[in-house]
């Protein structure tokens, strides 16, 4: 366990130094609410992992998506504020339950919010290899909503 809270410190500090360095964002957005929101959440989702809490994985989870798609609105330029990508962050969110309760239906959900968010995010014209199913995708994503829904209404 403190090899992996170690290596969950040094990744997360690099990443960090990475957006400094980069000058993605300025070194005064890390002291906002949003970061600090992002940033207690973070640390949660280390503490849920270390001590195997599935609930609270989800929670920070959940906070640190909350946190970062307002910080990334704020202060990271070029970053898309379309809701979807708040979806896909959410979807990420439920992964981080599942990768501790190992439920196949948790990684069902995630799969689905994940994918939801990424096709229903308009940026996917501006992707060369995907620019020709972009448009179906835009359209018909709430079809995989769909199925997780016909999926709970069937499920015994």
């Amino acid at each position: 366990m403190q090899k992996k809270l170690i290596g969950f410190i040094l990744v997360f500090v690099s990443l960090l130094l990475l957006i400094i360095k980069t000058k993605l964002a300025p070194m005064e957005s890390l002291i906002t609410w949003p970061f600090l929101l992002f940033f207690v959440s973070t640390i949660l989702i280390a503490v849920s992992f270390a001590n195997q809490n599935d609930k609270l994985a989800l929670a920070a989870g959940l906070g640190a998506a909350i946190g970062l798609f307002i910080w990334g609105k704020q202060y990271v330029d070029g970053w898309s504020n379309h809701w979807s990508i708040l979806l896909m962050l959410i979807g990420i969110a439920v992964f981080l339950q599942f990768f501790i309760n190992k439920q196949n239906l948790t990684a069902v959900i995630a799969l689905v919010l994940t994918l939801s968010g990424i096709c229903a995010w308009p940026g996917l014209n501006d992707i060369a290899s995907l620019a020709s199913i972009a448009p179906t995708l835009n359209t018909y994503w709430p079809l995989l909503i769909f199925g997780l829904g016909v999926y709970f209404l069937l499920r015994k």
